[in-house]
């Protein structure tokens, strides 16, 4: 190379550096054009031109690069990113594991890697890498953190808190370290210890967001909402921040719920972000006539799509079918189709009994997004709603997927009533709100915070541990069927994804839903009321979609629950409960199981 290209090449590593990437772009294109072959010149043109957002040039830049300099490490792992940008996972990660090939203990490569098995849900093989990523680079806190995020999706939280305690010394900026462990302190139900972790931080929005939580669920109210306060002082238009100090007062059964969001969107009207997630929260508290007007109030034109989608949802619900249609079919071509908008426009196709177009819709969804649960249960009420019950009955087969299984008495109890009062007395210490969460489907109740199994009451581990034998016995009646998406991902090797207590009150119920991450769901009976001798009290249902105010049908199956029994069931299927007349309680155990994946 020349003296002035090598001059050239460097001033364009620096506008690189600098983040003028057109400039820095343009300038390598001359270099290239005058025959210019050295390797870094392609890597950083490949890079520039995916700054720039032309990803398919630089493939072809990146291709180039390789093939000049095919031993190049940063060349693989950067293209590995392109890769993953473009939705190539299969080619980004064989991009990443040649990196690795061509480096041992390369970090970066470890990390990136990692982060697409996250995204795909394989969090032992994930874990495994950001492991390979800490052990060659100690205080890489990215790293560090995801190492923590998949120890959490596995249950392996005491790892996440070794590993976590020892990086705080080794790195200056502690943040990020200290949020992460707070959260690792907060699944396992040790707020204080949370706290004082956050205590330590420069407390960013999402470390005040963490400790607010944490204070909220220590019974310290008052000071929890104002540490949301102060920090919304700072950021008045930070939605996680609005979200958080909502949430507490909603849980607390404050009036003035939503006070952040009207007072910040008085002085930031067109912040469609807290307008939108305003009218949601209005939405799903039952308030229609409230969340439309949030949405009108405002005198943009140009709405964003999910506007749009929640005007559709409240038209429809209103009963003004062609015209949430109208707007929804705005919202289907500006989303280049988003899965929620075609759900909501096929749920209008449902309503005004147009079977074929809701059908077309819910196989383009089940072909796109095959392993989430959500579709297959809108598949389910497409075909029940069209009539088509053979091919109904085919993937909701409930002889074969519903089962109800007496809980093995845990070692140390005499029996199982004995048990269950144990597990009673400590779930009842959870149970600490005064209202049903929010986006959740019971009603007149409370719901435990967090995954229930990430806890150390012994009562607790040992429910874990008979729910897995139950579990595991049940997994075994099913026939591996490649062709059903429930039976297809038959395995013994699963771990639990989520696990919660629900206490309904009188009159307290289920609203029918589905569980869109699980692959098999359960709900274990702790006590039940008497009410539930009388024929449907508290009794759970299945079968039954509920999909809005012009759309009904009935169940097609219906269990009486009893103390020290659990109910399995496919996520994917319609499920809710009927409410029951009776001062006792119903405390259940639920949860969603997910096979691992390799």
């Amino acid at each position: 190379m020349s003296v002035n290209a090598q001059k050239l090449m460097q001033q364009a590593v620096a506008l690189y550096q600098q983040q003028n990437y057109l400039a820095a772009e343009q300038m390598l294109r001359q270099l290239i054009g005058v025959g210019n072959v050295h390797p870094l010149v392609w890597h950083i043109y490949a890079l520039s031109l995916r700054k720039l957002g032309r990803l398919h040039e630089s493939e072809s830049a990146f291709n180039q690069a390789i093939k000049i300099a095919p031993n190049d490490p940063e060349v693989h792992n950067n293209f590995g990113n392109l890769q993953k940008q473009m939705g190539n996972v299969e080619k980004a990660l064989a991009l990443f594991q040649q990196a690795l090939d061509l480096k041992p203990g390369f970090a970066d490569a470890s990390y990136n890697a990692g982060l697409l098995h996250f995204e795909q849900k394989r969090f032992a093989s994930a874990l495994a890498l950001f492991g390979h990523a800490l052990d060659a680079k100690p205080a890489f806190v990215s790293a560090a953190v995801m190492f923590a995020s998949c120890c959490m999706e596995l249950g392996q939280i005491d790892m996440a808190l070794e590993r976590l305690t020892k990086l705080i010394n080794l790195v200056s900026d502690k943040d990020r370290i200290l949020l992460s462990l707070a959260q690792c302190h907060r699944a396992k139900g040790q707020y204080q210890l949370a706290i004082e972790c956050l205590r330590e931080s420069r407390l960013s929005a999402s470390c005040c967001k963490e400790l607010a939580t944490n204070l909220f669920l220590n019974g310290k109210c008052e000071e929890a909402e104002q540490i949301l306060l102060d920090a919304l002082k700072q950021e008045p238009g930070n939605l996680s921040l609005h979200q958080g100090l909502s949430e507490i007062r909603w849980l607390n059964n404050d009036t003035a719920w939503l006070k952040s969001y009207e007072d910040a969107l008085r002085g930031s009207p067109e912040n469609w972000a807290l307008r939108c997630d305003l009218s949601n929260k209005l939405l799903k508290a039952g308030c229609l006539p409230q969340a439309e007007a949030v949405l009108n109030a405002t005198s943009a034109t140009d709405w964003p799509t999910q506007a749009l989608l929640l005007k559709g949802h409240i038209l429809r619900e209103q009963g003004q079918l062609a015209a949430a249609k109208s707007t929804l079919e705005i919202a289907v071509s500006q989303s280049k189709r988003e899965a929620q908008v075609l759900n909501e426009l096929m749920l209008c196709y449902l309503a005004t009994k147009d079977f074929d177009e809701a059908n077309q819709l819910c196989t383009e969804l089940t072909e796109r997004y095959s392993e989430n649960q959500a579709w297959w249960s809108m598949r389910a009420a497409c075909l029940k709603l069209s009539g088509n019950l053979t091919a109904y009955r085919q993937l909701y087969d409930l002889d074969r997927f519903v089962k109800a299984y007496e809980l093995p008495c845990p070692d140390g109890f005499t029996a199982i009533t004995d048990f269950n009062l144990q597990l009673l007395d400590d779930l009842e210490k959870l149970h600490s709100s005064r209202n049903h969460p929010l986006v959740q489907s019971l009603r007149t109740g409370t719901q435990t915070e967090g995954h229930l199994f990430r806890r150390d009451e012994g009562s607790i581990k040992l429910l874990e541990q008979q729910l897995r034998y139950v579990v595991e016995q049940h997994i075994d009646t099913l026939p591996k069927d490649h062709t059903h998406p429930f039976l297809q991902r038959v395995s013994r090797e699963v771990i639990f994804s989520g696990a919660w207590s629900v206490r309904l009150n009188k009159s307290g119920f289920h609203r029918n839903h589905y569980h869109s991450e699980g692959w098999i769901s359960g709900s274990y009976y702790v006590s039940v009321p008497n009410a539930v001798n009388q024929q449907g009290n508290g009794w759970i249902k299945f079968g039954q979609a509920e999909l809005g105010r012009q759309i009904s049908m009935q169940a097609d199956y219906m269990i009486k629950p009893q103390a020290g029994t659990v109910v399995l069931f496919p996520s994917m299927m319609w499920h809710g409960t009927e409410p029951f007349d009776d001062n006792q309680y119903r405390v259940t155990v639920a949860f969603d199981i997910v096979p691992i994946k390799k």
